[in-house]
């Protein structure tokens, strides 16, 4: 890990983290121009307050129409448990009683992430502000395949990748 920081660290310097908050089945969603425009609408997008249609399923979603939900009055749009698949976690999912970490940060939403999401019961999951299109998700796949563990292993792993090319050069001899 870098300079001994742990991933949650690494990921909140990076991206900006969205809180989704129970609500009854559901969850709500903060909205934000910002962040909902040029998106894509996948399923008709609701008003969480009003339960009505902001945004038809299948538009891509224009900054002016963003600005217009907004000037609606909209504060949080509706999503469901399925809406989260494919998300990821910004922090570490923890018991404070035991210690034990359910899941990590940076960790990817799937059925199983979810179900054990459902079971700790939390009202809150901040979720990472990756959206494929505006912000890639390239620093929480880094982390994701460096499985070192202290800053000693991650210089030992530099090293056997430099290895061979300095002692091409004649450099180090081993």
């Amino acid at each position: 890990m870098a300079l001994g920081m742990d991933g949650e660290e690494i990921l909140s310097t990076f991206y900006n983290a969205v809180t989704y908050s129970r609500d009854g089945e559901n969850w709500r969603i903060p909205y934000s121009v910002d962040r909902f425009k040029g998106m894509k609408i996948i399923g008709d997008m609701l008003d969480a307050d009003t339960g009505e249609v902001v945004a038809e399923s299948g538009r891509k979603l224009t900054a002016r129409a963003a600005k217009q939900i907004a000037e609606k009055g909209v504060k949080a749009i509706r999503a469901t448990d399925d809406d989260l698949l494919g998300s990821y976690l910004a922090e570490d999912i923890v018991n404070y009683a035991t210690g034990e970490i359910y899941l990590e940060a940076g960790d990817e939403i799937d059925e199983k992430t979810l179900k054990v999401l459902l079971e700790t019961g939390g009202n809150e999951i901040n979720i990472l502000d990756i959206d494929h299109v505006n912000v890639g998700a390239y620093i929480r796949n880094t982390l994701a395949a460096d499985k070192n563990q202290s800053r000693q292993d991650a210089l030992f792993d530099i090293y056997r990748v430099m290895r061979p090319a300095l002692r091409s050069v004649g450099r180090w001899s081993c």
